[in-house]
């Protein structure tokens, strides 16, 4: 699946027969799809049929006991998609997905692959995306005020991915960044826990030297 056009006769096969395939070959075609994805091989069509047919792979892979293996390529994959998809789209299939993976009542595990999931999708549509799609910002601020550890540490996680994929002036002087990132990196930093305090220096060290002095001061400098 390498040219465009390879594409529109094999994507009707492939995309209806996958849900039959083995894990191995599931795999394989994951990795096939984030090819063409980064050189926009496929129709937009076809890219909202990615969409619902990652959905699928991940439903039924959660029902599995080890599913980790088999569920991270296709994260990649729902990332990577929904740079390509109209945001109508992702709110009517991805958004509900992720707010049913996401909600309290679910399993851990299912949550933990919901925060990788939306990460994956964050950090791959940055701040333009999630200006046109505020339910990521929405589902993203569930994840910062977990009280559950596992979860609560992933949203350190997600800054320390997305801090250092960003151009660092322009997102320390977004309103996102002082409104969301910036409290919620601080309240990281002053956590009881010194693994969350070692996360949360982590994360901060692409944005220091545009972070205000008294706060470098008080945080950073011994």
């Amino acid at each position: 699946m390498q040219q465009a056009k390879a594409n529109d006769e094999l994507f009707p096969i492939i995309i209806e027969s996958l849900p039959e395939w083995d894990d191995k070959m599931q795999k394989e075609c994951a990795t096939s799809f984030i090819t063409c994805i980064q050189n926009d091989l496929f129709s937009d069509r076809n890219y909202f049929k990615i969409i619902t047919k990652s959905i699928h792979i991940v439903n039924e892979a959660l029902s599995l006991p080890e599913h980790d293996e088999l569920v991270e390529p296709w994260v990649d994959v729902l990332g990577m998609v929904c740079t390509k998809v109209h945001i109508e789209d992702q709110e009517r299939e991805l958004v509900p997905f992720l707010q049913e993976l996401l909600n309290n009542k679910s399993p851990i595990e299912n949550r933990k692959v919901g925060n990788k999931i939306l990460f994956s999708v964050c950090t791959n549509i940055g701040e333009k995306g999630m200006d046109e799609c505020p339910s990521y910002v929405k589902l993203m601020k569930s994840v910062f005020v977990e009280t559950n550890y596992k979860l609560r540490r992933d949203g350190i996680i997600l800054m320390q991915k997305y801090f250092k994929l960003q151009k660092a002036k322009e997102l320390t002087e977004c309103d996102r960044f002082q409104n969301i990132y910036l409290p919620e990196l601080l309240g990281y930093l002053e956590d009881e826990d010194q693994q969350l305090v070692c996360d949360a220096i982590d994360a901060s060290y692409p944005l220091i030297e545009f972070l205000d002095d008294a706060l470098v001061h008080k945080y950073f400098i011994p």
